[in-house]
């Protein structure tokens, strides 16, 4: 699960919102509100009630010059272990998808 990882998560204008802030819960999830995180987490089991997988999608942004010095620091991403550095915290959550 990534939900660890992430820093912030998407409004609907694609504004970054913090984890903990309230926001509304849609009325397909019983309405009402709660936290950004508590939100995704209802959503994830309302897709496990009709056996959907879930896919979460994320992002992070870096600049070019970041993320060569990422990779050089890195074993230049040989191997899967030299990877998880790009996945360590600051993804901000765009959607989750279920299928």
């Amino acid at each position: 699960m990534l939900f660890p990882m992430l820093s912030k998560v998407l409004d609907a204008n694609q504004e970054p919102q913090d984890l903990n802030a309230t926001a509304d819960i849609p009325a397909i999830l019983g309405g009402g509100s709660a936290t950004n995180i508590e939100i995704l987490n209802l959503v994830v089991k309302h897709f496990a009630k009709q056996a959907y997988r879930t896919i979460l999608i994320c992002k992070k942004d870096m600049s070019m010059e970041e993320y060569d010095e990422l990779k050089a620091s890195h074993n230049d991403f040989e191997k899967e272990a030299d990877r998880e550095c790009l996945e360590e915290n600051g993804l901000e959550a765009i959607g989750i998808w279920g299928l």
